[in-house]
């Protein structure tokens, strides 16, 4: 499987409540050259891993604003089968429990052959790094995306490719 796993694009400054900020016009941009990005390569991109995919079977999206603006600027450019709104991908959400919940629809009969994941800091680096041990937590900026090569048999997957959206 193909796992992107997204951080959202830039949001107006922090202010109470966190989940209510939206995305500035330069995050909406951001977001769309993440999914300008996906359409013109995510097939090139993935013809040499185990899964050679064109379009996303299911995106995993926080609750929050600024992440639901970032997902649908992006499926603007890339078909996206399947949305489900998840409180498991907020900001401050555990690790390993969303790897776990990645890795049950991996397992899954129906399994999705690409799948998104739009989120937060620090939950984004946390759980690359969980899946991605040689990503090594980096940070990651707003709009930045990172595509991995999942293995449904032991729950971890190599980098392809770390687009950056500033």
């Amino acid at each position: 499987m193909i796992l992107i796993i997204m951080r959202h694009g830039e949001a107006v400054e922090y202010k109470e409540p966190d989940h209510t900020r939206v995305l500035t016009e330069f995050g909406k941009r951001q977001c769309e050259g993440v999914g300008k990005w996906l359409q013109e390569n995510l097939l090139a991109l993935t013809s040499g891993s185990t899964c050679s995919v064109s379009n996303v079977d299911l995106a995993l999206v926080s609750p929050y604003i600024r992440a639901q603006q970032s997902f649908r600027a992006v499926a603007k450019h890339i078909d996206v089968a399947r949305e489900v709104t998840i409180d498991t991908v907020t900001p401050y959400g555990n690790a390993a429990q969303s790897a776990d919940l990645i890795h049950a629809y991996a397992c899954d009969e129906n399994a999705p052959k690409c799948m998104l994941i739009v989120t937060h800091m620090p939950l984004v680096s946390l759980l690359a790094d969980r899946i991605c041990p040689e990503f090594n937590a980096k940070y990651f900026d707003t709009a930045d995306a990172l595509m991995i090569d999942y293995s449904s048999e032991t729950g971890i997957g190599e980098q392809l490719v770390l687009y950056q959206g500033s």
